[in-house]
C-alpha cells in the first residue's frame, strides 16, 4: 500500500543548524555527466559539461545581452578545438540552460533588462504609460 502525500513543511530551524562542507560544484556537474545522470550541464558562472559518443568534454558558455533591448545571445567555447560540439539531447539542454542564464541576468544581472515601468533606470527617463493626476485614466 503506497501513501499519499497531500501537504508537507519544512521547518527552517533545522536546516540551519545542518553543518556540511563547501561543496565543489564542478566536480559534481562533471561527475553527473559521465556517470550518466545527465547529458549536459551548465554551472552559473557558464562552466559547461556534455556527454557524447567519445566521451566527456567540457567548455565555457558565454551570455551576452543588449542592455537596450534585452535580447540575449550564447556562445559555447571548447576548451579543445578537435572535442565535439553537443549534439542531440547534450545540445537541447545546453541551450535550455543557456536560456536559464540569460533570464537570470536581465532579471538580477549588473543591468537588469527587467525593470518595472514605474521604475527609471538611472540616468534614463521612464518608459511606460505616463499617469496623469488629473484624470483617473493613465495616457499613453
Amino acid at each position: 500500500m503506497a501513501i499519499d502525500l497531500y501537504e508537507w513543511e519544512i521547518w527552517h530551524t533545522y536546516s540551519t543548524y545542518l553543518d556540511y562542507a563547501p561543496l565543489d560544484l564542478i566536480s559534481g556537474a562533471k561527475s553527473l555527466v559521465e556517470s550518466g545522470v545527465a547529458d549536459c550541464v551548465m554551472l552559473n558562472d557558464g562552466t559547461t559539461f556534455w556527454r557524447a559518443a567519445t566521451g566527456t568534454y567540457s567548455g565555457s558558455t558565454t551570455i551576452d545581452i543588449d542592455a537596450k533591448d534585452g535580447s540575449g545571445s550564447f556562445t559555447l567555447h571548447l576548451e579543445d578545438k578537435s572535442q565535439p560540439f553537443p549534439s542531440g539531447f547534450a545540445l537541447e539542454a545546453w541551450g535550455q540552460a543557456a536560456y536559464f542564464l540569460i533570464g537570470e541576468q536581465r532579471v538580477f544581472g549588473e543591468t537588469p533588462a527587467f525593470i518595472s515601468r514605474f521604475q527609471s533606470p538611472p540616468g534614463r527617463y521612464r518608459q511606460g504609460p505616463a499617469y496623469d493626476f488629473d484624470r483617473s485614466s493613465p495616457t499613453l
